[in-house]
């Protein structure tokens, strides 16, 4: 009767853990060293990856201050561009742009939900308030990848307590 040997060793064999990780180093340095198989010679290799390499300082950005909306935000660096739309009511908490059409929405903490029509600076309702959240209070909102609009909202629920 024969009897078979389990053992708990990778199929590799005798090459595991870190043996088998010095054999990949030992490999990818003489792949480094030859060329990376081409005829050239082994400076030439290692001048190709120098000149790869990132630069770690950061760009440092142009500072301008303008303020392109008169009483509007000042812009402190370039690249920035700001433009007037329309007036909007008091409460107004955030702006977030549908990636599936473009369209932008505003949330307001009163009234609801409207869309900004970029084109003619109108606002149209689109749901009150009360019809979103019930008795809570809108504190932001999001929109998904696809299209899908969540909007967050605390509800109180005990004299210090809030629940979203």
């Amino acid at each position: 009767m024969q009897r078979k040997m389990i053992t708990n060793q990778p199929r590799w064999g005798i090459i595991s853990g870190l043996g088998l990780r010095a054999l990949l180093i030992a490999l990818v340095m003489a792949t480094i060293a030859t060329g990376c198989g081409s005829n050239a010679p082994a400076s030439s290799a290692t001048s190709r990856i120098e000149t790869a390499t990132i630069s770690t300082t950061p760009t440092a950005r142009v500072e301008v201050e303008q303020q392109p909306v008169s009483g509007g935000p000042v812009l402190l660096r370039s690249g920035i561009n700001v433009r007037k739309v329309t007036n909007v009511p008091g409460e107004s908490i955030k702006l977030a742009r549908n990636p599936v059409d473009g369209q932008v929405y505003m949330l307001n903490l009163k009234s609801g939900l409207y869309q900004v029509d970029l084109t003619t600076a109108r606002l149209v309702k689109r749901a009150a308030t009360n019809e979103i959240v019930g008795k809570a209070t809108p504190s932001g909102m999001a929109f998904a990848p696809d299209g899908t609009l969540f909007i967050v909202a605390n509800q109180k629920v005990g004299p210090n307590e809030t629940q979203a």
